[in-house]
């Protein structure tokens, strides 16, 4: 009969030695080096994430060298932002609390961009604007036309290069899908062009648009291509000068 004295001894599991992805702590002559990256590379985290679901569809719909260096600089100052952490707590030394540090970075520069965005709602808020200087600069020429120069609703104007940087340094296109349409609807074009002629003898610029956007036949828009805030203080403006007015948004 056997015994356990008999039986042959179980061979020693060896531990296997898994490489840390991030040491515990920085210490020596490039430690203050090693914290920039680590909290820098904290801060393009969000970026990440971005890139895989939100920027394809927003940022990267066209790409072109404006827009990618656009791109660049937003990551740039993000991933400075991010070594700025490290520098401002020189007492933390663990890279893994570095780089949670530097995922807050990213606040600090969409704060300084929604402050930007918010002084210039204030100052147009502030100064009166004529309805005719507002629609002139929301009504930007249209890169695609249809037959006898009537505008098409299928594609937004070319972006100018200030747009395309715009664009790709904070992920919000120069253009909405936002109408400001005038109620009254056309058969055709010569119609619709008296209309445009009528309302600029208001003061009101206007364009000319097909049947490929809120009703069949011509359409005659007052601004085009906003955002849902910029249609409604147009409308408002336009209603005070008597024009009847709907918006509409091609995004349905």
């Amino acid at each position: 009969m056997s015994t356990n004295a008999d039986a042959p001894p179980r061979p020693r599991r060896r531990k296997i030695a898994v490489p840390r992805m991030l040491p515990r702590e920085f210490s020596g002559e490039a430690s203050f080096r090693r914290r920039f990256i680590a909290a820098g590379m904290g801060a393009l985290a969000p970026i990440l994430v971005n890139l895989l679901v939100v920027d394809p569809k927003t940022v990267f719909v066209s790409v072109t060298l404006a827009v990618a260096l656009g791109y660049a600089v937003k990551t740039t100052l993000l991933f400075m932002a991010g070594g700025a952490v490290a520098w401002m707590h020189p007492e933390e030394s663990s890279p893994r609390k570095l780089f949670q540090m530097g995922i807050a970075a990213p606040a600090l520069l969409t704060a300084v961009i929604n402050g930007t965005q918010v002084e210039r709602r204030v100052a147009s808020a502030e100064e009166p604007v004529s309805a005719v200087a507002l629609l002139t600069l929301a009504s930007p020429a249209h890169a695609e036309t249809q037959p006898g120069g009537v505008l098409s609703f299928r594609r937004p104007p070319e972006e100018s290069v200030v747009q395309q940087l715009w664009r790709g340094f904070t992920g919000s296109g120069a253009h909405g899908p936002w109408f400001v349409c005038l109620r009254e609807r056309f058969d055709s074009e010569p119609a619709a062009r008296q209309a445009v002629a009528r309302l600029a003898a208001q003061g009101v610029r206007s364009h000319v648009y097909g049947g490929d956007g809120p009703a069949p036949g011509y359409v005659v828009v007052v601004a085009g291509w906003l955002n849902g805030d910029a249609a409604r203080e147009i409308q408002r403006d336009v209603t005070g000068r008597g024009v009847d007015t709907y918006v509409w948004s091609s995004a349905g």
